[in-house]
C-alpha cells in the first residue's frame, strides 16, 4: 500500500515535470506575495520615518537631531506627500519662515519654572525626538498608526513638556486622505503655561514653499459665522480649509479642531499657506493635556462649500473629543 508520503513524492515529481503546473504555481506565489505587501507599512530612513501605502510614502516624520545641522533639525515635524508619493505638500527648513515645517505643534511662550521658552521658533532651545512607541503602533490593510515621543527640554536639559503624538492615516477614497493627530502633553517637572499668540503657537500646517508664489490662487473656506478678528485671525471657527496649488495641481487641506480641545480658540490663516488652531492652557503634573485634530487632504479641490460643514459634523457625531 502506498503511503501518503509516497503519493506526495509522486505529485511533486509530476509538478516539476509539467511546465503548465509549474508556471501556475509561480504565478500564484507571485500574486500572494503582492497581496501580502499591499496596504500600510513603515520604513525607517536616515533622520526620518515614513508611513507608506502600497510602498509609496504618505507621511514622513522628521526625527533627526544633530547639533552640526541645528537649523535643519531643531524640532521634529511631519511631512505630507501628494498622492503618488513623490511631491511634498508641506514645507521643510529654509524659505519663508524656516521654523514653519510640515504639520507641527508648539507654543512660543511656554512658561515653566519662572521662565518663558520658545518651542515654536526654537532659537535657544530644541525639541528632540525620543522614541517610537512600537507596542502601540500598527500598519495593516486599513490604516497606519504611528506613535512618537518628543521631549521639550530647557537648555539645561530639564524636560518642560513630554509630547506623545499619535497619527492615524486612512485612505478614504482615491485622492482623499484622512489624518488624525492625537497629542498627549505631560509636564513631568512642574506646571507649564502654554502661552503665545495665534501666529506662533498651537497645531499648524504649512503648505509647500511653492504656495507662497501662488498666494493669489490660494483661498480659505471657513464656517459660516466665523468672526474676523483682523490679522488673519478667526474666532468662532472650529475648522478651516486651505485650497492651494503645488506643481500646477490643486489640493485642499481641511484642518479641524475637536470640541474637547481648550477654549476659547482661534484659527490663524496666511495666504502663503500656514494655518492652524491656537489657544492658551495649563498643563499640570499628573494631568496630561489631550488634544485631537483631523486633517483631510484631497487631490483636486472640488468639494462644494456646503460639504465642509458636513465633514466636521460627521467627525463630531462619530465621537471626536
Amino acid at each position: 500500500m502506498r503511503t501518503l508520503t509516497g503519493w506526495m513524492d509522486d505529485f511533486n515529481l509530476q509538478v516539476l515535470m509539467d511546465p503548465r503546473i509549474s508556471v501556475a504555481l509561480v504565478l500564484l506565489a507571485s500574486t500572494a506575495a503582492s497581496s501580502f505587501g499591499a496596504g500600510w507599512s513603515f520604513a525607517d530612513g536616515d533622520g526620518y520615518r515614513d508611513v507608506l501605502l502600497d510602498g509609496k510614502p504618505v507621511l514622513r516624520h522628521m526625527n533627526a537631531w544633530d547639533p552640526a545641522r541645528r537649523n535643519d533639525t531643531f524640532k521634529p515635524y511631519t511631512h505630507v506627500f501628494a498622492f503618488g508619493g513623490k511631491t511634498l505638500l508641506t514645507k521643510g527648513p529654509g524659505g519663508k519662515f524656516t521654523h514653519h515645517r510640515g504639520a507641527f505643534i508648539g507654543w512660543n511662550k511656554s512658561e515653566f519654572d519662572g521662565k518663558s521658552f520658545d518651542f515654536w521658533h526654537c532659537k535657544n532651545v530644541e525639541r528632540r525626538h525620543s522614541k517610537y512607541v512600537t507596542a502601540e503602533e500598527k500598519a495593516n490593510g486599513e490604516e497606519a498608526v504611528m506613535v512618537s515621543v518628543t521631549d521639550w527640554p530647557t537648555p539645561e536639559g530639564k524636560t518642560v513638556i513630554s509630547e506623545k503624538q499619535t497619527v492615524t492615516s486612512r485612505l478614504l477614497a482615491p485622492g482623499k486622505l484622512q489624518l488624525d493627530f492625537a497629542f498627549e502633553l505631560t509636564a513631568p517637572n512642574g506646571p507649564v503655561k502654554l502661552n503665545g499668540d495665534p501666529q506662533h503657537a498651537g497645531f499648524h500646517y504649512r503648505a509647500a514653499e511653492e504656495v507662497e508664489r501662488h498666494e493669489k490662487d490660494t483661498r480659505y473656506i471657513r464656517p459660516e459665522g466665523a468672526k474676523d478678528k483682523k490679522s488673519d485671525i478667526w474666532a468662532d471657527c472650529a475648522w478651516v480649509v486651505c485650497d492651494f496649488t503645488v506643481e500646477q495641481k490643486r489640493y485642499s487641506v481641511m484642518h479641524m479642531s475637536a470640541p474637547g480641545n481648550p477654549e476659547p480658540s482661534v484659527y490663524s490663516t496666511r495666504a502663503y499657506g500656514r494655518f492652524g488652531n491656537f489657544f492658551t492652557t495649563d498643563v499640570k503634573p499628573g494631568m496630561p493635556l489631550k488634544l485631537n485634530f483631523r486633517l483631510l487632504v484631497e487631490d483636486e479641490a472640488t468639494a462644494a462649500k456646503e460639504v465642509w460643514p458636513a465633514r466636521y459634523a460627521e467627525w463630531v457625531s462619530k465621537g471626536a473629543k
